[in-house]
């Protein structure tokens, strides 16, 4: 499922992604909460999903913060590497709101355990 042309890509969600090294599934339910767990209300945001690489100028409105992150500093402070940078995948809506950096990042559209979701995403890197 990679679609990378010039290290530029912008794919629906599927059930079950592969973007480089990383796996993102949608999953009924899940128990854990961390960065690897995305859950999302279908109501607060535009459908379809996508997986896109990042671009110059992107942002997250950051959970718990108000105001937005730019998405090239949130890479720097995680210690991604350089050359992984530009194809790391980025969940976004059809609006292109970011919704998710996955196992960086949460936005605002995620939505706690308690609260209502009807789509749950987990990532995790190949071999993990």
């Amino acid at each position: 499922f990679n679609y990378i042309i010039n290290n530029s890509y912008k794919i629906i969600l599927q059930k079950s992604n592969i973007i480089n090294d990383m796996i993102i599934k949608q999953v009924d339910s899940i128990d854990t909460d961390g960065n690897n767990v995305c859950r999302l209300n279908s109501n607060n945001i535009k459908l379809p999903l996508y997986i896109r690489n990042k671009q110059n100028g992107d942002y997250i409105e950051v959970k718990g913060l108000n105001g937005k992150k730019k998405v090239k500093d949130i890479f720097i402070n995680s210690k991604i590497p350089k050359d992984k940078r530009n194809n790391y995948p980025l969940l976004v809506d059809s609006n292109d709101n970011i919704l998710w950096i996955p196992n960086i990042k949460k936005s605002k559209y995620n939505v706690k355990k308690s609260d209502f979701c009807d789509i749950i995403l987990t990532s995790h890197k190949e071999g993990e």
